[in-house]
């Protein structure tokens, strides 16, 4: 479960949030620190052939860089650490040697009994608020793949994408992901 850690009420910034040891599975949100719980193995599975099938389309189109677990720096007070990350190449200049620097086009969370919630809501949130373009919702337990897109009143259900289904998104022009490779 997500937990939040104050120090007398104070809100942190990014250059406080850098100073923390590498081995906590921090992320900032609004300037309060949130512990993020270590991912599961059927999650890490999962991640794994997404990222694959992603990174196999990339390379193919040149169309952009998909990576892992790395820091996303919104602002000073708002540093995200998505399960995966979409950068186009219109958009490669938010890419830095520590981190992202920017708004990313695509984050792909998932869902956890203990993050679920957390993810649904004040993620959800933030990621709209910032002008992230997409969001997808990846359940290991439903087996499906929520994708929400951007739009000025709040986020657009694009669809929701189970085992038998393929997924396409306009963010990827000619990515085609057979679902049943990734829930497998």
């Amino acid at each position: 479960m997500s937990s939040t850690l104050s120090l007398d009420n104070k809100k942190w910034t990014y250059m406080e949030y850098a100073r923390l040891d590498d081995d906590n599975e921090f992320e900032l949100l609004d300037g309060e620190l949130i512990k993020e719980p270590s991912p599961r193995t059927r999650h890490q599975i999962i991640s794994k052939n997404l990222t694959f099938a992603l990174e196999k389309h990339l390379r193919e189109t040149l169309q952009g860089l998909v990576v892992q677990d790395l820091d996303v720096v919104l602002d000073q007070h708002n540093v995200i650490t998505p399960d995966l990350i979409f950068i186009s190449s219109k958009s490669m200049g938010i890419v830095s040697d520590l981190n992202i620097q920017g708004v990313p086009d695509l984050v792909i969370e998932f869902l956890s009994p203990g993050t679920e919630s957390f993810d649904r809501r004040q993620k959800s949130r933030l990621y709209h608020r910032f002008g992230i373009k997409e969001y997808w919702l990846v359940s290991p337990e439903s087996v499906t793949i929520e994708v929400f897109r951007n739009e000025p009143d709040g986020w657009k259900l694009a669809g929701v994408f189970g085992e038998n289904d393929f997924l396409e998104t306009r963010l990827l022009p000619g990515f085609n992901l057979n679902m049943n490779q990734i829930f497998v």
